[in-house]
């Protein structure tokens, strides 16, 4: 599978649905201890605030987009890729593309979230915190790399 990432600056209509899919699906799933209704009910704040961030997409050669980080200054406010496009090297395509346009990233991943934790640890990112989130009462961990 051929993976093109790039950043996108006018989200379309179309695309900012697609990324509210992706968002939305991968928050149940990696995150089944939270009830899916925080999510559900997060979404439209979700949707609000992407046209303000760096969106960055992975997208397959017939333009589909696979997953998406979204940035605030050098914070990775998260990281989702489609359900049937992981494993499959999306995740590190997006993850090298910020790591190549960015000197530091910072990020929060739940502790009880065992793959995104592994996942980040084996891109070169180290926990540097640890705190519990206010919103869903998790421990969550911070995590960063310095290029």
């Amino acid at each position: 599978m051929m993976v093109t990432v790039h950043t996108i600056n006018n989200l379309t209509p179309s695309q900012l649905k697609r990324l509210g899919e992706i968002w939305l699906a991968g928050n149940q799933q990696a995150h089944h201890f939270i009830p899916s209704e925080y999510w559900e009910k997060n979404q439209a704040a979700l949707l609000a605030a992407l046209p303000d961030a760096e969106v960055t997409v992975a997208v397959d050669d017939q333009g589909r987009i696979l997953g998406f980080a979204g940035m605030q200054g050098n914070e990775l406010a998260g990281l989702f890729v489609d359900q049937a496009s992981r494993q499959r090297g999306v995740g590190t395509a997006l993850i090298r593309y910020l790591q190549q346009h960015h000197r530091r990233i910072t990020l929060h991943v739940y502790v009880k979230n065992q793959p995104a934790y592994q996942f980040y640890a084996q891109q070169q990112f180290t926990t540097i915190a640890r705190q519990v989130d206010d919103a869903t009462g998790e421990a969550e961990l911070t995590m960063q790399w310095v290029g």
